[in-house]
């Protein structure tokens, strides 16, 4: 009977290590990245950023940007645009470019940020926006233009 205490008390210990393990336990405090494409209002709203110092923190894919080129990306996730979040102090005064470094802290969208990556645009053609994580930055620690 001892045995199989053992036994069972061993594999719980292992499954909670390794459900450990598998849980991204990523800090989120200081992600670096750079702005891959700034996505317009019909195609999604946001900020498609490639995080450079964290692996696997966001998704590879591609999409098509305003009908005309296939944007590739890696690692990537999406947020909304600055001035939209009402988190932190998230104010950058010059205008936002591709190739744009950042250093941010954020964390997952949950279903109230939904509306921060919607425009009151009417648009013929919605297209589809990146398939990229969706997140909320709430600190821009530091910026730098390209």
């Amino acid at each position: 009977m001892m045995k199989i205490q053992n036994i069972i008390l061993v594999t719980i210990l292992f499954s909670a290590l390794f459900l450990d393990c598998n849980e991204a336990k990523v800090d989120k405090s200081a992600v670096e990245g750079k702005i891959v494409a700034l996505i317009p209002p019909c195609q999604g709203n946001g900020i498609l950023i490639s995080v450079e110092n964290i692996q696997n923190f966001g998704k590879s894919g591609n999409f098509i940007y305003n009908l005309d080129s296939l944007i590739y990306y890696q690692n990537a996730i999406f947020v909304p645009y600055f001035d939209k979040s009402t988190e932190g102090d998230n104010k950058i005064t010059s205008p936002l470019s591709d190739g744009d470094k950042l250093i941010f802290e954020c964390r997952i969208k949950t279903d109230a940020d939904d509306s921060l990556f919607y425009s009151n645009m009417v648009c013929t053609l919605d297209l589809m926006p990146p398939s990229a994580p969706r997140y909320i930055i709430t600190k821009i620690i530091n910026y730098q233009k390209k």
